[in-house]
């Protein structure tokens, strides 16, 4: 008698029937009979909610003993829970708890309820009539997720270094259908290289069904390369936690291709290897724009500016900028051709017209702090401070700024991971040194912090670079950490860099690693001074194949020794270094092609 009880079997004493003592039963249960005024239920449920539906019972007769009563269902498919409420001294009514109708299932299900009136808690002697039965008729209809639009996948084709590529958010519609749409929550899930970012938005219900929108972020051509990529969108949605019960239609899967083809090389660099082009200017900072092939530096000397050099022709576009700049960032995942530049309370977005580049569009943020580093993906500028801690976020469509990170100790730096997804940050300022994972969640603010377990055991530096394929962190000081979004383990040494050794004071030290880029199965490492020297390594032993040595420059009848900036491979493989030398307040940068 006990399988499928659902709700304790509670001691009660029924005056009316003698509880107590007194009256005229004989104590052994046989004058006591039981019996229901309504013999069935049919219950319309509710898929998100329990429903609740009774059945009124009553007796006659006597009884001296305890009366248990309680509420079983032999094949425990509709009932959560029930109780009994007494109306009278003789009866009263039976109500059931029914599951939610996800836990059940859509459309009419039966099943038989029993009411136990027994004599002893482990009812092994019952009551006339019991047990009760009562004939439970259930019925729901569910929810469905359903994709509405017409487009069930996306398909993309493009030429890898097409200076004018086009890369729209990709929106979809979807629906939920059913009485209960309005409360439930999709989640998006991606397998694959091409998606970045996706957002679901623009929920609204109508009071029939809920319709909503999945804003798909597409890399750029120039980030996946050339070759046949696939992706996988999944949207799924569930009625519990755990997502034991997915609703109808989920999940939903939307396939992803995009086919790069290879397109006409670029043209010769204009400079030869060997040859140096000198700038009327220094250099702050500097990266490197793919497919476009053109080189952006930011420059505080002589005056506050920002130039954009065109490797092919070999001319210099040059932007007026507010205020000192620190920090250069290029948008590689989702817009071609925009560069945001950190300033002292200012930040500039450039978008680059490689057409018309002295018109190319230029916006001036007047902004709440002073940029240490700063990092861009479509309209979102995030940038960290020398002052203060945290990270904000500028977007460039509102034109407002906002702070979304305020973990982050100040004078942190940043990278992205080449998916997009994730965002590594180390601060140089404070001891322990340490790296942490953040990843980007749907509103593009980065969380779900990961920590290196080291905290501080091995060196970091100033500055940090990872590997195109996201799978390698080299810091300024040799250290090597696993990077692979695909490990468990976060952020693991894996080794280091031979740095460049030097004597002063009669001791040993090791050159900071300055500047640092990648191409296929070579490394190219920029040492800091006295060392100057720039060396490339075999990627996988790290056995230097060639290094190239420390380079001058005369300034007013003066010779200085010439410090890296940037290190940069073209998307054809040409090897670019700038270095610039000269006192504190006359700095001049010279652009060396190395092969």
């Amino acid at each position: 008698m006990k399988k499928g009880l659902v709700i304790l079997i509670s001691a009660l004493t029924l005056a009316g029937c003698g509880g107590g003592g007194g009256g005229d039963g004989d104590g052994d249960g046989k004058n006591l009979h039981v019996y229901l005024k309504e013999k069935s239920v049919d219950v319309v449920g509710d898929s998100m909610s329990a429903t609740f539906a009774g059945v009124k019972f009553d007796s006659n007769g006597t009884t001296n003993e305890n009366v248990y009563i309680g509420i079983l269902e032999p094949n425990g498919r509709l009932l959560e829970a029930g109780d009994i409420y007494f109306t009278s001294d003789t009866g009263g009514e039976a109500v059931f708890q029914f599951h939610p109708g996800y836990k059940i299932g859509e459309g009419t299900t039966e099943s038989e309820i029993l009411i136990a009136v027994c004599y002893d808690q482990n009812c092994n002697r019952q009551a006339s009539g019991s047990p009760l039965t009562v004939s439970a008729r259930y019925s729901v209809e569910l929810e469905r997720l359903t994709l509405t639009d017409a487009q069930n996948r996306i398909s993309k084709h493009a030429v890898v270094n097409d200076k004018h590529v086009d890369n729209p958010l990709i929106t979809q519609s979807l629906a939920f259908t059913g009485s209960n749409s309005a409360l439930l929550n999709a989640n998006v899930d991606i397998q694959g290289d091409i998606v970045t970012h996706t957002l679901i938005d623009d929920l609204y219900y109508d009071g029939t069904q809920s319709t909503f929108t999945l804003t798909s972020d597409l890399m750029l051509p120039s980030a996946l390369g050339a070759g046949t990529h696939t992706d996988t969108i999944t949207v799924s949605s569930c009625y519990d936690e755990a997502c034991d019960y997915p609703v109808q239609g989920s999940p939903i899967t939307i396939p992803v291709s995009y086919q790069i083809t290879t397109g006409i090389s670029d043209p010769a660099p204009a400079l030869a290897v060997g040859n140096a082009h000198p700038f009327n200017h220094n250099v702050v900072d500097a990266e490197y724009i793919p497919a476009l092939d053109v080189i952006v530096m930011a420059s505080s000397q002589p005056s506050n500016a920002a130039y954009i050099y065109d490797i092919a022709n070999g001319t210099t576009s040059t932007f007026p900028l507010p205020t000192d700049p620190y920090d250069v960032a290029v948008d590689h995942f989702a817009t071609q051709g925009r560069v945001a530049i950190g300033q002292a309370g200012h930040i500039t977005v450039i978008d680059y017209d490689p057409d018309h580049p002295a018109s190319s569009p230029t916006l001036h943020h007047t902004s709440s702090r002073e940029a240490n580093d700063v990092l861009v993906k479509r309209d979102l500028v995030y940038q960290t401070s020398t002052y203060d801690w945290g990270m904000n976020a500028f977007n460039t469509t509102t034109q407002t700024e906002s702070t979304i990170n305020n973990n982050l100790r100040k004078i942190s730096k940043m990278a992205f991971h080449p998916s997009g997804r994730h965002m590594f940050t180390t601060t140089t300022a404070f001891s322990p040194q340490d790296i942490r994972r953040l990843t980007l969640d749907a509103n593009r603010s980065p969380g779900n912090e990961q920590d290196s377990q080291y905290h501080g055991d091995h060196p970091m530096g100033d500055n940090f670079w990872l590997s195109p394929d996201g799978n390698q962190i080299y810091t300024s000081r040799g250290s090597i950490f696993d990077a692979s979004i695909s490990n468990q383990e976060v952020l693991t040494f894996t080794g280091s860099l031979p740095l460049a050794q030097y004597e002063e004071y009669g001791h040993p030290w090791d050159a900071d690693i300055i500047a640092m880029s990648e191409y296929r199965d070579q490394l190219v490492v920029a040492d800091d001074s006295p060392v100057g020297t720039v060396r490339i390594l075999d990627k996988s032993s790290l056995i230097p194949l060639q290094s190239y040595p420390k380079t001058q420059v005369t300034m007013n009848e003066r010779e200085y020794d010439e410090k890296a900036i940037a290190a940069m491979f073209t998307d054809e493989g040409h090897l670019f270094v700038i270095k610039q030398g000269g006192d504190y307040e006359n700095k001049r940068a010279r652009l060396i092609r190395l092969d």
